[in-house]
């Protein structure tokens, strides 16, 4: 029977260097990952990751007394995982987890992002926790890979039959990008694409917005060492232009696909797309 490990969060001093061969280590990506609140757009989440293991384990970063991280032994029957933390580090933008490849196999982790709290003059927010993918080697993506089906709904106030666009939405999407071939940086080709519906007569025959392109460089980087993922984080409203004001033509979005692919063909990446929605809902959406 598996056993539920709760994955506890240590704070310690980051040291210089650390002799520890985790070559051969399989690697678990866990985005968004923090030991400290996270402000949404309405309410603040806390991350939370449970661990089942079915045998004995080794992973690392474990915490050590004295301060540097090193390779840590599990049991089936423990009850506690600990995770090294940096000293100081209050970011937002995931860890990587490494498991010997002997007990890989032996660990499932169930990662989520709960509510924590929320401004006095909203009530109080969901009670269902928002599930977080957990992104193991097999999961690193080659290639092309895109996600489709994206809504993007303008607001507009009230009028016959629209009114004036306000300049927002009512989902806020931010885009993360993840290298999983670190130390390399990544470069990757972004194109959006969306089909555009006129409830009006079109003055513009062809309302449709062509494909827009940008590339992108995945450089950032937490804290320099090797648990700390290298990313790309960015809205996508500040990408591109997901609802321009046409002259006669208040756009309302019919669909919306998003594709990433790296120029350099052969390098390995993850990302995924969030929604923060008006009413204080949270998605995420990753491609297949």
């Amino acid at each position: 029977m598996k056993k539920s490990l709760t994955v506890a969060l240590f704070v310690f001093i980051t040291a210089e260097s650390h002799a520890l061969d985790i070559t051969n280590f399989k690697r678990v990506l866990l985005p968004v990952l923090s030991k400290d609140v996270l402000a949404g757009a309405t309410y603040s989440y806390v991350t939370s990751v449970q661990a089942f293991a079915s045998d004995s384990i080794k992973y690392y970063p474990a915490p050590t007394t004295t301060g540097a991280p090193a390779i840590g032994g599990m049991g089936a029957d423990d009850v506690v995982m600990p995770i090294w933390w940096p000293a100081g580090d209050n970011s937002s933008h995931g860890r990587i987890l490494f498991v010997d490849p002997d007990s890989a196999d032996a660990l499932s982790l169930d990662y989520s992002m709960r509510y924590f709290s929320s401004p006095s003059s909203v009530k109080a927010g969901p009670s269902s926790p928002v599930m977080l993918p957990v992104v193991r080697e097999p999961d690193f993506k080659v290639g092309r890979t895109g996600i489709s089906g994206i809504t993007i709904t303008p607001v507009y106030t009230p009028g016959r039959p629209l009114g004036y666009y306000l300049g927002y939405l009512e989902e806020s999407y931010r885009l993360r990008i993840y290298s999983m071939d670190e130390p390399i940086a990544v470069r990757l080709k972004l194109q959006f694409t969306a089909l555009w519906l006129t409830p009006l007569p079109p003055a513009n025959p062809s309302p449709n917005l062509p494909t827009q392109e940008r590339v992108v460089y995945v450089v950032s980087r937490d804290v320099q060492d090797a648990t700390y993922p290298y990313y790309f984080d960015a809205s996508l409203s500040d990408l591109f232009n997901l609802c321009p004001q046409l002259t006669l033509d208040p756009c309302l979005i019919g669909a919306a696909s998003l594709t990433v692919e790296p120029l350099e063909s052969s390098r390995r990446y993850w990302w995924f797309l969030s929604a923060n929605y008006h009413d204080g809902r949270i998605g995420i959406r990753a491609p297949r």
